[in-house]
C-alpha cells in the first residue's frame, strides 16, 4: 500500500469505517480570491467490517502508542494517539554495497478518543517504525495539537482554532497576505 492508501484506511477505521476519496487540496482559488472549484469530501465506499471489529482495532491500535512499540515514543503525551509501527525488510544492496536498511512506518490517527486526524509517514531505509517514523509522526502532532515537550499549549496549535478551517480563506492580492477569518 502507498503511505496515501494507509493514511485513507487509517482515517476510516477511526471514523468508523467510512473511506473517503483523498484529496490533496481544498480549493482552487484566482489571483482575485475568487474560488475557482472547491473539493467537497467525497465517500469512496466503507471497510467491510463490523463494528464490534473497528472496536477491537480501536482498542489494539491505542495500545500500541501505550504499551506497544511507539509507546516509547508517546510516553506522558498529553494527546490520545492510536496507530501501528511498521519495518518493511527490504533486500539488495545501496551503490555503495552496504546492505539496504528496512523501511519505517507509522500509520495512525489522532485524537484516539474523537479523532480530527489521520497521520501516516513512510520512511524509506529509515529503519524501524519506532524509530523513525513514529517520531516524525510525532513532531506532526506537535504541530497540529500544539504540543511542545509533553505539555499542549492549545494556543500554539498550527490552527489557533484546533481545527481547520471550515471556509477557504480570503486573499488580499494587492498586499499578498492572506487575511484569517
Amino acid at each position: 500500500m502507498t503511505p496515501i492508501q494507509m493514511t485513507d484506511m487509517y482515517a476510516a477505521v477511526a471514523n468508523g469505517g467510512t473511506l473517503y476519496k483523498p484529496e490533496v487540496a481544498r480549493a482552487v482559488v484566482n489571483p482575485d480570491g475568487k474560488v475557482v472549484q472547491e473539493f467537497l469530501p467525497q465517500i469512496n465506499g466503507k471497510i467491510p467490517a463490523s463494528s464490534s471489529t473497528l472496536s477491537f482495532l480501536h482498542a489494539a491500535l491505542r495500545q500500541v502508542a501505550v504499551t506497544g512499540t511507539a509507546a516509547g515514543v508517546f510516553a506522558n503525551y498529553p494527546i490520545q494517539v492510536s496507530g501501528k509501527t511498521g519495518t518493511g525488510q527490504v533486500q539488495g544492496r545501496n551503490s555503495n554495497g552496504t546492505a539496504k536498511d528496512p523501511t519505517s512506518w507509522f500509520a495512525s490517527y489522532a485524537p484516539s478518543n474523537k479523532p480530527e486526524y489521520a497521520v501516516v509517514m513512510m520512511v524509506s531505509q529509515g529503519g524501524y517504525g519506532a524509530g523513525t517514523s513514529a517520531v516524525g509522526v510525532k513532531d506532526i502532532y506537535d504541530a497540529l495539537f500544539g504540543v511542545t515537550g509533553n505539555i499542549l499549549d492549545p494556543k500554539k496549535a498550527i490552527f489557533l482554532t484546533g481545527a481547520p478551517p471550515k471556509a477557504i480563506p480570503k486573499i488580499d492580492v494587492k498586499n499578498a497576505v492572506v487575511k484569517k477569518q
